[in-house]
């Protein structure tokens, strides 16, 4: 599981450390200049790779949770309860039995 972690940790901020490099080195030390489209494509990027490195505080908490034995064991018998649900016909009910005395 550490391993696990260790890889999403560095699946996230890689391509966030991978853009602000380019930033401080290709944009501001050398004074590269991308065009308009270019610039699009960049702070698209940018923004979407800042919201992969920011939600890694949270991985070991979803990794943790999402792995125990007590959500696993909760999320099957949630799933087998739904079947049986989705999967038995509704109760019939006469509906005249409220207007009329029955029996």
């Amino acid at each position: 599981m550490l391993l696990f972690q260790v890889l999403i940790t560095t699946l996230f901020s890689a391509p966030y450390s991978a853009f602000s490099l380019f930033y401080i080195i290709g944009l501001t030390i050398l004074e590269y200049r991308l065009p308009t489209s270019g610039k699009a494509i960049f702070n698209f990027a940018y923004d979407r790779f800042i919201i992969f490195y920011y939600t890694n505080p949270v991985i070991r908490f979803y990794i943790s949770t999402l792995s125990g034995s007590k959500f696993l064991s909760e999320i099957k018998h949630c799933i087998k309860y739904g079947f049986a649900f989705i999967l038995s016909p509704p109760p019939v009910k006469n509906r005249f039995s409220d207007f009329y005395m029955v029996g």
